[in-house]
């Protein structure tokens, strides 16, 4: 195993990559001697990144040595590479001048370098020929460190420091591998923090006794984490996680919605809130929400994502999460995670359809059922389609959804003024009974149409 020990400072790149080879064959397995094997991890490297983003790497390696320093990709990247599993983004940890770098890079590449030289960090906007060649936007440049924490769960003390302790600042053991990408030694795995024993164990575990005081959100993360890759959290590292529950109170509403919002992105999100229910994350978060999981949930999950969605499938995992409780348990949550206002005003429309879904049935006209459905947000209805047990109901509530919302009658506010009406709220009552004979198919042409307005604008003149 490559270790490394020289005290220096570190850079540290943020890199968003597209994957580009279907063929990444875990090192992980039955067979295990390949771990030892350079050319093998180097190989899958070369596979894995698009040659045009290699290729820069490669650059960057090359520059960072006339600094003395070492390039290494570090992180998620590098344990999905190991088992097999395609990965979309990664970090590139390099020691020496992040600022005297990304500026000898933007020279060369084109695009603004932005530093900030109180943390020694610099953020590369790439040139819009190299972003469109490699796939990204930016790099960014932070010159490594280690961290300490005055106070449980705020922002760390941050000094420079070497990999090794870059490494160990990571929330959990495989996540602190790492891969050198300098030319004489391509390719070689570095491990000081026992990452590849429990990557081979499929053991989820953190690297010290104060991972959750110094972050408490990382609870969330090890579960998502955990459930992604089918790992297990170790014994210790659940006892810590129920010793610092309390913590997740002293976490903005903020932090924990965006951990939450990442959970529902991924592939299963119900499992994940699941386990984060058995464990009293979630009670932690807010009491309303512990044990608001199971079948029901579970299903109307599979539900969202075998249904057509207009809104943002996100959007409809949080709304299904809370359907079931009160209107002041959802506004309370909604307080403390600090909702936007575009999902609490959803959150909102569907409490109040909710206590009228009974006059959504079979026997509704399309004109009644617009009327109890307008202005909803396509959030709203989403929810509401895939969340209504009815049959009928949800059908009902899909066709508007799909169809009657769009119903509008040909004739407007300019037409009826020419036909001799003075503007007032006579021109709304007719522009309604119109839209509401379209919807309940009292008329289905404009000719009908022309009809109904003659008689509805000599009642108006006539003060019928």
């Amino acid at each position: 195993m490559q270790t490394y020990s020289k005290n220096r400072n570190t850079t540290y790149f943020s890199v968003i990559v597209n994957m580009t080879n279907n063929d990444v064959k875990p090192i992980l397995g039955d067979d295990l001697k390949s771990l030892e094997s350079r050319s093998d991890i180097s190989s899958l490297v070369e596979r894995a990144l698009a040659p045009e983003l290699l290729g820069l790497i490669e650059n960057i390696s090359v520059k960072a040595a006339k600094y003395d320093a070492v390039l290494y990709i570090v992180g998620g990247f590098v344990r999905d590479l190991l088992l097999g599993r395609l990965s979309t983004d990664f970090d590139l940890v390099i020691d020496g001048d992040a600022i005297g770098l990304s500026e000898e890079l933007a020279s060369e590449y084109g695009g603004q370098v932005a530093v900030h030289r109180r943390f020694g960090t610099a953020k590369w906007s790439l040139s819009a020929k190299l972003s469109s060649a490699t796939g990204l936007r930016e790099l960014d440049l932070v010159t490594s460190r280690s961290e300490s924490y005055d106070k449980p769960s705020q922002l760390p003390d941050v000094k420079p420091s070497s990999i090794k302790w870059d490494l160990q600042r990571r929330d959990f053991t495989v996540n602190t591998l790492a891969v050198n990408l300098s030319s004489d030694k391509f390719g070689e795995l570095v491990d000081f923090w026992g990452g590849l024993d429990d990557l081979k164990l499929k053991l989820l575990q953190v690297l010290h006794s104060r991972s959750f005081i110094d972050d408490p959100t990382r609870m969330l993360r090890a579960v998502r984490l955990e459930q992604r890759l089918g790992f297990n959290i170790t014994d210790e590292t659940l006892d810590l996680i129920a010793a610092s529950l309390s913590l997740l109170d002293n976490v903005s509403g903020a932090r924990i919605r965006h951990e939450i919002e990442r959970i529902l992105r991924e592939e299963l999100p119900e499992v994940v809130l699941a386990r984060l229910n058995d464990i009293g994350v979630t009670e932690a978060i807010h009491s309303s929400m512990a044990d608001n999981v199971g079948e029901w949930l579970e299903s109307k999950f599979v539900l969202a994502r075998e249904y057509s969605l207009v809104s943002d499938i996100v959007s409809v995992y949080f709304a299904l999460w809370l359907y079931k409780l009160s209107s002041d348990e959802v506004a309370s949550i909604c307080a403390r995670l600090q909702v936007s206002a575009k999902i609490e005003r959803s959150l909102i429309q569907i409490g109040r359809v909710k206590l009228i879904l009974s006059e959504l049935d079979v026997s509704a006209r399309p004109s009644d059922i617009a009327s109890k459905l307008e202005n909803l947000s396509d959030i709203a209805l989403d929810v509401l389609v895939v969340a209504v047990d009815n049959n009928d109901i949800r059908k009902n509530i899909e066709r508007f959804r799909d169809d009657l919302r769009y119903v509008e009658p040909i004739t407007n506010g300019k037409d009826l003024l020419e036909l001799g009406l003075f503007p007032g709220p006579g021109l709304g009552r007719i522009l309604l009974r119109l839209k509401v004979a379209w919807l309940d198919g009292d008329i289905s042409s404009k000719e009908e149409e022309n009809e109904l307005v003659e008689v509805l604008v000599a009642e108006e003149k006539k003060g019928i």
